[in-house]
Order: C-alpha cells, then sequence, then structure tokens
C-alpha cells in the first residue's frame, strides 16, 4: 500500500492562488496509479504537505504544523505546532520535505519563509534573488515536533524576475 500527502482547493469557492485557503488530504493506493482518500480521514487546513512513516507512526507536515497518526490504534494526535530552531528562517518553513537520516531521526528539508509573501520567488521590482532551501534535524525526545538547523546551505537556487523555486 502507498501513502500520499496533497492539497487541494475549490476554486469555486475560494481564492486557491492563496495557500492558505488549501486543505491537506491522505491519500492510499495499492498500485501507485489509482488514489483513493485514506478510509476514516478527515481533511484539514494546510498546504504543501509531506509524509514520512517512522515505525508504527506517520508524521504528516504542513508549514509549522504536525499530526501524528498511530498506525495500530488508528488514532490522530491533535495538532502540534513545530518549532524551528534556524536563525535563517524566523518565520518558520515553507514546502517541506521529510526523510529519515542513518541514526533514525526525521530530517526536515525547506525553504525558510518569508511575510513578504514572495517566498519561491523574487520580490517585485528585484531583477533577480537567490533561494536558499536549508535542512534541519529532529531535536532529541521531540518526536518530530522540534528541529535544530543544520550549518548551511543544502540548494541555492539564483533565480530572474518572474521564475520560482519550491520544493
Amino acid at each position: 500500500e502507498y501513502l500520499l500527502a496533497v492539497h487541494g482547493c475549490d476554486p469555486n469557492n475560494t481564492n486557491c492562488k492563496d495557500p492558505r485557503n488549501h486543505s491537506t488530504y491522505l491519500l492510499y493506493s495499492n498500485d501507485g496509479a489509482s488514489w483513493q482518500v485514506l478510509p476514516g480521514f478527515t481533511s484539514f487546513k494546510g498546504s504543501v504537505p509531506d509524509l514520512v512513516r517512522r515505525g508504527d507512526t506517520l508524521y504528516v507536515y504542513t508549514p509549522q504544523t504536525l499530526r501524528r497518526y498511530h498506525i495500530k490504534s488508528q488514532r490522530w494526535d491533535p495538532p502540534v505546532r513545530v518549532k524551528l530552531n534556524d536563525p535563517k528562517a524566523p518565520w518558520g518553513y515553507v514546502d517541506p520535505s521529510l526523510l529519515i537520516d542513518d541514526q533514525g531521526r526525521l530530517v526536515i528539508l525547506y525553504l525558510p519563509g518569508d511575510l513578504s509573501g514572495h517566498l519561491g520567488r523574487c520580490p517585485p521590482n528585484t531583477p533577480s534573488c537567490v533561494k536558499e532551501f536549508r535542512s534541519a534535524v529532529e531535536a532529541p525526545d521531540s518526536d518530530g515536533a522540534i528541529f535544530e538547523a543544520v550549518a548551511g546551505t543544502r540548494v541555492a537556487v539564483k533565480l530572474s524576475q518572474g521564475q520560482g523555486a519550491w520544493d
């Protein structure tokens, strides 16, 4: 069985260009070609989700939020605000991508948040800019809710006006 976290939005009822209007869904597939909403799953507010499984727990991330699902008990924990300790990302993260390292820790790859709303694009009247993708490692005993930045940039993308770089 395969699992996939996606976001959706109904353009007939809201402005879907605004990620605050997106909802997150979990889909499953037995063959990787045909997908359905996970039985019993209720969508929640959130955009650009990612998920990772560690043991019997699914970790579903959206910007600044974690939701854990315990497979054996079929129980969702309440949402948790994610803390990212990164001085280069004072407004948190967007476009999270998760993996598990060789030590069993969760690692998050992300684009630092930006209050200007330009995120993966250059601000207006700026002919070029660089967007940096960073990473952080799960803090001990935080169960995926606290991350400590790893020094350096994983990927730096030079953009011209009108271009974008996202997850």
